[in-house]
């Protein structure tokens, strides 16, 4: 299973856990673990003890295999909780834990925010806002880009009242906007950035898998949607004041 987690800091934690436990302590660990989160081991405890050098599992190795079952979410709690065990008494492992957790738990944070935001909405907003990060999650990017692209064009129809797509909302929202108080400057440049964020869209992932788009980009784009999203929200809400 992919991961969006930083993979040099994974390989440095899983490096430096390996030689604190026995192969036999990091299968029991980990294999409980998968267990009680609903999942089955990868590997089979008779062939992770194999004693030939081609199949041998070293304790690095049973550790990467195992925790690769394991979905972001599951892979920070899993960290959590080895975290606190009487072994780790290295005060720089148990802060890169700490640092993987904090990172991945500002950016749930983060999503959830705008989730919350998105409940005085319609739930079909916030659902398409949901399954965008689903999908983003498993590395799926053109069912995260499309749901995310969904979720923006319905809340400019909730916001502005009219059925129109996306991109011929230019009309509606200008005026509205206007109204809330918003400058010129920043609705022009509010327009441009939907304009090319649009434009990535169509070229990459409205009709097509976006594999021109490397990850680091696909994070972007995901991260300028919620920086829309907030911003209609946010002006939504607001009270209607003198043109600027």
């Amino acid at each position: 299973m992919k991961s969006n987690l930083p993979v040099a800091l994974l390989d440095d934690i899983e490096t430096q856990l390996a030689p604190l436990f026995s192969r036999a302590e990091l299968y029991d660990i980990t294999t409980d673990f998968i267990k009680s989160v609903g999942k089955r081991p990868p590997v089979s405890e008779n062939t992770m003890f194999v004693t030939e050098v081609k199949g041998y599992y070293s304790r690095e190795r049973i550790l990467e295999t195992n925790l690769k079952v394991l979905n972001d979410t599951e892979k920070v709690e899993f960290l959590s909780q080895i975290s606190k065990h009487s072994r780790l008494k290295d005060t720089a492992l148990k802060e890169e834990i700490k640092t993987v957790i904090s990172d991945f738990k500002t950016q749930n944070k983060s999503r959830d925010r705008i989730s919350d935001l998105l409940n005085s909405y319609p739930k079909e907003i916030n659902e398409q806002w949901k399954k965008s990060y689903y999908f983003y999650d498993k590395t799926d990017y053109r069912n995260a880009l499309d749901s995310v692209r969904l979720a923006i064009e319905l809340l400019v129809r909730n916001v502005t009242g009219k059925a129109a797509s996306l991109e011929n909302q230019k009309k509606n929202l200008g005026p509205l906007l206007k109204q809330k108080g918003i400058s010129r400057q920043v609705r022009n440049f509010f327009f441009n950035m939907l304009d090319v964020y649009e434009k990535i869209q169509d070229d990459n992932a409205k009709h097509n898998v976006p594999t021109k788009l490397s990850e680091e980009e696909v994070s972007f784009l995901m991260n300028q949607s919620a920086v829309i999203i907030r911003f209609l929200i946010d002006c939504d809400k607001k009270v209607n004041k003198n043109a600027r």
